[in-house]
């Protein structure tokens, strides 16, 4: 099959990932609590790749989204406690 036959909708669509969409309220609406679910559902996507062997620079790149998440959650946490 070529590359260019790919049905990009069809292949997110089967793999589960929504663009952004199953991650995106929680994190905007809830980061204290989405940003922990983003950083878990990372690293879910994380330890797939390097099971599957050869997608070591998605990894780490999932790895560097992932500390993100965790700097989030964090000063998230930190602005609830300033605030109060």
């Amino acid at each position: 099959m070529a590359v260019d036959t790919v049905n990009r909708a069809g292949c997110r669509r089967q793999s589960g990932i929504g663009g952004g969409a199953d991650s995106g309220p929680p994190g905007a609406f809830w980061p204290r609590i989405g940003a922990w679910i983003v950083c878990l559902w990372l690293w879910a996507i994380i330890t797939n790749l390097l099971i599957a062997r050869g997608f070591y620079d998605i990894a780490l790149r999932d790895f560097g989204l992932s500390l993100g998440a965790i700097a989030l959650a964090r000063l998230s946490s930190w602005m609830r406690t300033v605030r109060a």
